[in-house]
């Protein structure tokens, strides 16, 4: 199960025989923790691709993955023009729109759009253009709220989680747009690209300084370094907290699947991203990403630069910037390097001992904990 997840995380059409031999395999009762695994790890759109096409697979599971099929296929193509439509009205307000992550990704870098998973539209601009950009996306209905964990229902945002949104976090409040047909658009405006809780900080103004006009002419994005040194840094952002870790958000093959895709599409070399990265203040999260990419999927271009020490090292630290409010020092070391933790699905339970055990540690000092609670989140 661990290859067929793999294989389907490479997203190379080459590979639909070989990962339909290792389907064939599994026990009519493994199907379904396989979908689960692979929505956990954002390939589900692939697998249901490749069992859509399958008449040797379960008769359910075949049904599961044409249903499926279908919605990611629907969904993909409204969010891909809703948000070319909004980046378009910002443009037109004078905005430079710098997209990250999964629309750049899914026009750029993956086989078809709609197997880039993706949850919201993530977007850059300059602090300064803020102002402009709120008030144009106001005005084209969107709303500043958020979806309601278990319910699917949008709450509107508290002024208080707004200004703590913009004080502390890397992007304003949510903008999330309903439209008639049922599809919803939520875009996370960054002004910067870390919190203040983190000790990696990117330099945002060199990131906004190195960019390039998409392929479409749509939208600008980060030159191709500096893109996989953003998403060696997000993945990075994502394993710093216990929520994460403990729903499994914290380690998913998709990421360092952009990664795997992006040095293909745009010829990169490991060199070049680390040298990009230095100058964007990204180097060791830079070095762990490329490092893991390489581990989960094999050999990258000019990977022997990659300080194996170094990542391996920086990998094991466990930081939760929510509640020690900085990951400066790390609250405990994992057992396990990233590569093999990633498909170890009790890394809830012991991020938590590692939680407890530091709060215990500090209690039988006799030291005092102080936690602020702070009105403006």
């Amino acid at each position: 199960m661990r290859k067929c997840l793999i294989d389907l995380a490479r997203f190379d059409l080459a590979l639909d025989e070989s990962i339909k031999g290792e389907l064939l395999e599994l026990q009519d009762d493994e199907w379904p923790q396989l979908f689960q695994l692979a929505s956990a790890h954002r390939v589900l759109a692939n697998l249901s691709r490749v069992v859509a096409n399958m008449v040797e697979a379960p008769p359910l599971s075949i049904s599961a993955a044409r249903r499926q099929l279908i919605l990611f296929k629907r969904q993909a193509a409204m969010r891909k023009y809703e948000s070319e439509s909004a980046i378009e009205v910002l443009r037109n307000k004078g905005v430079k729109v710098v997209a990250l992550k999964g629309l750049v990704l899914g026009i750029e870098c993956y086989p078809e759009f709609y197997l880039r998973e993706t949850g919201d539209l993530d977007i850059l601009i300059d602090l300064s253009e803020l102002l402009v950009a709120t008030d144009a996306l106001l005005a084209e209905g969107f709303t500043r709220s958020q979806t309601v964990p278990g319910t699917g229902n949008l709450e509107e945002i508290s002024v208080a989680r707004l200004d703590g949104y913009a004080s502390e976090l890397q992007h304003v409040g949510e903008f999330t747009k309903l439209a008639a047909n049922g599809s919803m658009l939520t875009i996370d405006i960054h002004y910067r690209l870390s919190t203040i809780f983190d000790h990696l900080s990117p330099r945002t103004d060199f990131f906004l300084n190195n960019t390039i006009v998409s392929s479409d002419l749509n939208f600008f994005q980060f030159r191709p370094e500096l893109f996989v040194s953003h998403l060696g840094y997000h993945a990075w952002w994502d394993t710093q907290s216990l929520t994460n870790v403990r729903s499994g958000l914290d380690l998913r093959l998709f990421q360092y699947s952009d990664i795997l895709l992006a040095f293909k599409r745009w010829n990169l070399t490991c060199s070049e991203v680390i040298r990009w990265s230095e100058q964007a203040g990204t180097l060791e999260t830079s070095n762990w990403a490329l490092w893991l990419t390489s581990r989960i999927f094999g050999s990258l271009p000019g990977d022997g630069v990659i300080d194996v020490d170094a990542a391996e090292k920086f990998d094991k630290r466990f930081s939760d910037r929510w509640i020690q409010r900085s990951t400066v020092e790390p609250l405990g070391e994992w057992g396990k390097l990233a590569f093999e933790r990633i498909f170890d699905l009790t890394r809830g339970d012991q991020a938590t001992a590692m939680i407890t055990n530091w709060i215990d540690g500090h209690t039988k000092k006799g030291d005092i904990l102080e936690w602020v609670i702070r009105e403006n989140m």
